[in-house]
């Protein structure tokens, strides 16, 4: 995938900014009930083009895939809230993210005092009417 081939996203364009909206609503919905295979599955095509950056091989990268999607099936997580976050539309309108007050990626597990947060990036497909995760960043602090 390529967000080249991507939709623009405008600013004022409501429908496109809500559908993303919706799926990072969704996503967190998705954490809060436990579902780590279908929270994980979601980021796959994501994780699958930045998982060399990141530098693992393809076996480790499928390792902490599994890892995290089982950390997550266990439930019981609690989440930064959400209330306050927005959309932010950059790569030439191409990609949407959403982020908290601070700038950072608004999908976060609470850890005590620590945080993992979720900063990722949806683009919509030439032809198609729903996000995808494109790009998949992961912060611990």
């Amino acid at each position: 995938p390529n967000w080249e081939n991507s939709t623009t996203v405008k600013a004022g364009d409501q429908q496109l900014i809500s559908k993303a909206e919706a799926w990072f609503k969704t996503m967190a919905g998705y954490l809060e009930k436990g579902k780590g295979d279908v929270f994980m599955n979601s980021l796959l095509n994501a994780e699958s083009l930045v998982y060399q950056l990141n530098y693992f091989t393809p076996e480790k990268a499928l390792a902490q895939h599994k890892q995290w999607k089982d950390y997550i099936n266990k439930g019981g997580l609690k989440l930064a809230g959400m209330d306050n976050a927005k959309i932010e539309i950059v790569g030439n309108g191409k990609l949407l993210h959403l982020l908290n007050p601070s700038g950072e990626g608004a999908i976060a597990i609470l850890h005590g005092s620590r945080r993992t947060i979720f900063d990722i990036f949806l683009h919509f497909p030439d032809g198609k009417s729903e996000p995808e995760a494109i790009l998949f960043n992961m912060l611990e602090y």
